[in-house]
């Protein structure tokens, strides 16, 4: 065997150790680890409502703040106050894994 047959094969063989520990390692994440998906959803707003029992609704434990909820949902809405009217729909955000 030459010298450059040595080489080529080192080679190969690092390059199969280094597919396989990535391949491998993709495979091993724990639901846990997995980032949630963000759905958007349209909702009509009943009497009662506010933007705040509304985010403690659909907030689902992924926003650490229901405060950062709010905004998001004010900020999807491109609504300028916290008020909302009975009847009016609202994109809001659920998320799930």
């Amino acid at each position: 065997m030459t010298l450059m047959s040595v080489v080529l094969m080192a080679a190969l063989a690092a390059v199969i150790i280094i597919v396989s520990s990535i391949s491998g390692s993709a495979g091993t994440e724990s639901e846990s680890d997995a980032l949630p998906v963000k759905y958007y959803q349209s909702i009509e707003i009943k009497a009662g409502d506010s933007l705040w029992s509304i985010s403690e609704r659909y907030a689902s434990g992924y926003c650490s703040d229901i405060r950062d909820y709010v905004k998001e949902i004010k900020k999807i809405n491109h609504l300028q106050s916290d008020r909302i009217n009975e009847g009016m729909h609202l994109i809001v955000v659920t998320y799930d894994r």
